[in-house]
């Protein structure tokens, strides 16, 4: 995941926070991401796929990792 984020920061003029407290530079992923569709489409596949949820500020995109629901005891 880290050099896919490597190439939307460039390609968007973008810096990442959070990466590390995420995780998110251990995740492997594979496929084609299309780089020519908005920001916000972009960061959606990405959250979608690395379970994080994302907020922009600026040229700045804070990653958080999204908070699973506690499963119940039957």
């Amino acid at each position: 995941m880290s050099e896919i984020l490597r190439k939307i920061g460039r390609y968007y003029n973008v810096q990442f926070d959070g990466t590390k407290d995420t995780k998110l530079n251990e995740q492997t992923c594979t496929g084609k991401l299309f780089l020519s569709s908005n920001l916000d489409s972009v960061m959606t596949s990405v959250s979608m796929l690395s379970s994080t949820v994302y907020k922009r500020e600026n040229n700045t995109i804070h990653i958080i990792k999204k908070e699973m629901p506690m499963k119940q005891m039957p």
